[in-house]
């Protein structure tokens, strides 16, 4: 029966153009562990991570790619409105957008530094774990920005608070997004 299940669940989304990212993440029906990571209530930024993130993976998000589609424009024409650089896909505003790449820069040292400071004593030897995200290519980085999780943090045993460190992240850059979208909505309307 699972298996019957499977196989229906993944015709159907298989056949959905909105969820295409959905089909390169998701490979088990099974709840994601970033669905798992308890938070600190209605308006916490894990929270609020983890529904951005879902929206993410599922397609339903306010990037161009999919506000593009409300008004009908072929792929190629939906440019990020933040650099103007490429379609505004998640892979785009992830890993490339030039608009966010500070916060990155910060969100690589955080997750460093979470698991330079794990307690695993095997992996420690009395020495701080250093994990170098910067290292990291472009496939292991969009599978932590989408909720997956890279052996080498399994490893260090800091799952939870790299989940963590990663969410809030989002929900910072998708606030940034949002506040300068705003402000050259503003500056577009007084010209």
């Amino acid at each position: 029966m699972r298996d019957r299940e499977t196989a229906l669940w993944r015709r159907s989304i298989s056949s959905s153009p909105m969820l295409r990212t959905y089909c390169l993440l998701k490979e088990k029906l099974i709840v994601e562990p970033y669905l798992l990571i308890p938070h600190g209530g209605w308006n916490d930024r894990t929270l609020e991570g983890r529904r951005l993130l879902t929206r993410l993976r599922s397609g339903c998000h306010e990037l161009r790619i999919n506000t593009g589609r409300w008004e009908s424009l072929p792929v190629e024409e939906r440019i990020c409105r933040l650099c103007a650089e490429a379609v505004e896909d998640e892979r785009h505003f992830l890993l490339h957008c030039t608009f966010l790449d500070e916060e990155r820069t910060k969100l690589w040292h955080s997750i460093n530094a979470a698991c330079s400071q794990s307690a695993h004593p095997t992996l420690r030897y009395g020495q701080p774990l250093i994990i170098d995200a910067f290292g990291w290519s472009e496939d292991e980085r969009l599978t932590l920005l989408m909720g997956g999780m890279l052996p080498c943090i399994v490893a260090a045993k800091v799952e939870r608070k790299v989940r963590v460190v990663v969410m809030a992240a989002l929900k910072m850059w998708m606030e940034k997004r949002s506040e300068q979208l705003q402000w050259l909505g503003e500056c577009l309307e007084e010209a």
